[in-house]
C-alpha cells in the first residue's frame, strides 16, 4: 500500500469523482478511501492526514479576505 496513490474524499464530491475518473483513465492504481477501505486503514490514514495538518504539510487553499 505504501506505492499507491491514496484518493481521499467524499464519494459525491465532484472534485473527487474528477480526480477518481483521471486515476482510472491514466490506469494509475489508486486506493479509494474512506469508501473501500477498512476501518484500520481509514484510522491510520485519517491520523495521517491530521499529522500533516499540525505539520503544515497539507496543501489548503489560501485563506479569504472579507473583501
Amino acid at each position: 500500500m505504501a506505492d499507491t496513490t491514496i484518493l481521499w474524499g467524499s464519494e459525491l464530491s465532484p472534485f473527487a469523482l474528477k480526480i477518481r475518473a483521471s486515476l482510472e483513465h491514466a490506469r494509475v492504481p489508486f486506493r479509494d478511501l474512506p469508501a473501500r477501505g477498512g476501518w484500520l486503514e481509514n484510522v491510520r490514514a485519517g491520523r495521517t492526514i491530521e499529522w500533516a495538518k499540525l505539520r503544515r504539510r497539507a496543501l489548503r487553499f489560501p485563506s479569504t479576505s472579507p473583501r
